[in-house]
C-alpha cells in the first residue's frame, strides 16, 4: 500500500483502477493531482500488486462539535483483482494507519449499499457492524 502523494503518476494509477470500476474520474491526471492536493483531509492509499495498480480506499476526516472521525469515501478493486481479499487488506491498513497517525478519531465508518455485498463483507471481516437499517439514498444538491 502507498499512500497517494499528488504524483502525475499516482494520479494515473487511480485513474486507471477508476476507468476499470467507477468510471467516474473526468479529470486528467494533472488536474486530478491539483484538485487533491487542495484537501489535505482527505487520503488516499493504492494497493500495488507486482507494481499494478490493484484497489485504492480513500478517506476524510469529520471534525464536528459532535465527534472527530475518518469516513471511509470509496473503495474500489479492479476486476481482475477481486475476490482475493484485496479490499479485505485494504481496509486492515487503513485501520492500522488511522491508529498511528490518527489516534484523535473516534472512529471509522463507512456509508455502503446494502446490495454491495462484497464491501460489506470486506468491512465485516475487519470488525466493522452494520446498523442493520437496510439500503441508504444519497442526497445531493448540485
Amino acid at each position: 500500500m502507498k499512500k497517494y502523494d499528488y504524483s502525475i503518476e499516482m494520479s494515473r494509477d487511480l485513474i486507471s483502477i477508476d476507468t476499470s470500476t467507477f468510471k467516474s474520474i473526468t479529470l486528467s491526471s494533472d488536474e486530478l493531482a491539483k484538485r487533491m492536493s487542495r484537501n489535505p483531509s482527505y487520503e488516499i492509499f493504492i494497493k500495488y500488486i507486482n507494481d499494478v495498480p490493484s484497489g485504492f480506499i480513500s478517506t476524510m476526516h469529520v471534525c464536528t462539535p459532535h465527534y472527530e472521525a475518518h469516513w471511509i469515501d470509496l473503495m474500489a478493486v479492479s476486476p481482475d483483482y477481486q475476490n482475493n481479499g484485496v479490499a479485505t487488506e485494504m481496509i486492515g491498513y487503513v485501520k492500522n494507519y488511522m491508529n498511528e497517525y490518527h489516534p484523535s478519531s473516534e472512529f471509522i465508518s463507512a456509508l455502503v449499499r446494502s446490495s454491495n455485498v462484497s464491501s460489506l463483507r470486506a468491512l465485516e471481516n475487519q470488525g466493522f457492524k452494520t446498523d442493520g437499517q437496510g439500503s441508504f439514498e444519497l442526497v445531493f444538491l448540485g
